[in-house]
């Protein structure tokens, strides 16, 4: 059974809007340039030929997976996102200030301090947060740990123009990662923080269905760091379908939250990661990435 929210919390409805600029139609060319590709996470491929695969679909910038980057010198991968002239829209993760991945606080903090630092080289726009999962704490030492942490890192970030995006899951998806299962536990924690470069990732495939993200969409847009989307493939045919809530048998309506989202003052990315349980070849993976620009172009070109 979930607890109530402490007393003098602020509930979703309260949510307080930060300024944003008037409500803009998103049916222009340049709004393509907002589409992101998440990095596979498995070793299908070499980062070198995702980078040539992503220019070759005429898609400009890239979602990082830190033990990706790592498989080699972060020089060395640093200098490919240079050589293809690639755009970082976000590196995963960092976190887990509540000692569930094993580290301390201390530790936590500076781990998340070493992602901040290898974003800022990479040129990101943001950080994505697992904040650590309970782990036997009580909810308001959790919510001292968690705000504690992403405070000292949003100073440390801030002093390199780098935004933290604190990333909500259910339960079933949550394991060790978060505590934070729903939009609202996020916002909590956000407003708590009460820092401008702290503010919401929302990985569509980590929570419910396209209700909540719909109905939460004018009040958490202008704190919104990052969208996250979950592109199926098609395990026989490798045809792209619509973007995937937690709820494998709920499709989101991609144009929908492109268009509230940005109406109501998100100007970020739009990442979208390609999941696929078959193994392909990079000749598939291209395919892939031409499917998700033709995908992402009929949402917005409207």
């Amino acid at each position: 059974m979930s607890e109530p929210n402490p007393p003098g919390e602020i509930k979703s409805i309260d949510y307080r809007s930060r300024e944003f600029n008037q409500p803009q139609p998103i049916h222009d060319e340049s709004q393509l340039n907002r589409l992101a590709i998440s990095q596979v996470y498995n070793h299908q491929c070499s980062l070198e030929q995702e980078l040539a695969a992503l220019k070759q679909a005429n898609i400009q910038t890239v979602g990082l997976y830190r033990p990706r980057l790592a498989e080699f010198c972060d020089q060395q991968n640093l200098g490919l996102l240079l050589q293809f002239q690639m755009q970082v829209s976000s590196i995963a993760w960092a976190g887990g200030f509540t000692g569930s991945h094993g580290y301390s606080h201390d530790e936590a903090i500076a781990d998340s301090c070493d992602v901040v630092q290898l974003a800022s080289a990479a040129g990101a726009s943001c950080v994505l947060v697992a904040t650590g999962a309970r782990y036997g704490h009580t909810r308001n030492h959790t919510n001292r740990l968690i705000c504690d942490g992403l405070k000292q890192v949003s100073d440390f970030a801030g002093e390199r123009n780098i935004e933290l995006a604190v990333v909500p899951m259910v339960n079933s998806k949550a394991g060790r990662w978060t505590c934070l299962n729903s939009i609202d536990d996020a916002m909590q924690i956000i407003l708590k923080c009460n820092r401008p470069n702290i503010g919401l990732g929302i990985d569509a495939g980590q929570l419910q269905n396209s209700e909540i993200l719909l109905g939460h969409a004018e009040s958490v847009a202008p704190h919104t760091k990052l969208v996250r989307m979950q592109v199926v493939c098609d395990a026989d045919s490798s045809e792209l379908v619509s973007p995937s809530s937690s709820d494998e048998d709920s499709s989101l309506p991609l144009e929908e939250i492109l268009n509230q989202y940005t109406q109501h003052g998100y100007d970020g990315f739009f990442e979208f990661q390609l999941n696929t349980t078959n193994q392909w070849s990079l000749k598939e993976y291209r395919e892939m990435l031409s499917g998700c620009r033709e995908l992402f172009a009929q949402s917005v070109l409207i």
